[in-house]
């Protein structure tokens, strides 16, 4: 589970899981829940009337962003698994 807030101008994600706290620029704050659910193929033309496309690649890439994929240790992948195991 996550929280996202914001605060002195300041852009906040905590995983309440770990714990974890996270400061992150403006697309990270607003995909963050589409990207633990969509594939990053639809993040994208989600995103794309909003944000510029290199802004969302970098998402994907960026380093600091990787705990994207595993707040409270459940990942996209495994959400698409239990998912289609459901379907």
């Amino acid at each position: 589970m996550i929280h996202k807030f914001k605060f002195e101008n300041s852009n906040i994600l905590m995983d309440i899981h770990s714990g974890a706290v996270h400061i992150v620029d403006e697309v990270a704050y607003e995909i963050v829940e589409d990207v633990l659910s969509l594939s990053k193929e639809d993040v994208v033309e989600k995103y794309k009337p909003k944000f510029e496309l290199d802004e969302i690649e970098e998402l994907f890439l960026h380093t600091n962003v990787v705990f994207l994929y595993g707040f409270g240790g459940i990942g996209k992948s495994s959400i698409a698994k239990k998912k289609n195991k459901a379907e």
